[in-house]
């Protein structure tokens, strides 16, 4: 883990497997339909800005908790 934010967010570094990049990646705890809602808008927001200040979206997983 590299870093957590507020309401359970935890960081962690990785590799894009097909480019070969350190990449992050953002664990976010959906508790509800409007925190899910929030994620995927800001995922997409973050895909369609290309600026070298802002994050690299590559992709989004919805799925189950995962333990760590």
């Amino acid at each position: 883990m590299i870093g957590a934010g507020s309401e359970g967010v935890l960081v962690f570094k990785g590799k894009h497997l097909t480019s070969q990049k350190k990449v992050a990646l953002k664990f976010v705890p959906i508790r509800s339909e409007v925190q899910r809602w929030r994620a995927v808008r800001e995922m997409k927001i973050l895909e369609r800005l290309g600026h070298s200040n802002i994050v690299c979206v590559y992709g989004l997983f919805l799925g189950q908790a995962l333990a760590v």
